[in-house]
């Protein structure tokens, strides 16, 4: 099991080289964090936005920027839930 990296040199040759399974989950690990943290960022973008449609006096309710803040905040907490179901299973044991 694993993965496996074809690199065609300028020449023609092929090269394949095995990539670790490890490193496979570790970069599953990093693509998970970074949606949660880019989810965290989409929700500050909408808050602020919110927050400056209050200082206008502009009512949100019903507005863009709220429906924006809910689905955010939805989507985050997918990602969320997502993440903490892989760390609260135990991972493969390593051969």
């Amino acid at each position: 099991m694993g993965r496996y990296i074809l690199t065609i040199l300028p020449e023609g040759q092929h090269h394949l080289s095995r990539s670790d399974y490890s490193h496979v989950l570790n970069e599953a690990d990093q693509v998970n964090i970074l949606a949660l943290c880019y989810s965290l960022k989409i929700i500050e973008a909408f808050l602020q936005r919110l927050q400056q449609e209050f200082s206008l006096g502009v009512d949100p309710k019903g507005g863009q920027s709220l429906r924006g803040l809910e689905e955010a905040i939805f989507s985050a907490t997918r990602h969320a839930n997502h993440f903490m179901e892989v760390y609260a299973s135990p991972r493969p044991a390593k051969s």
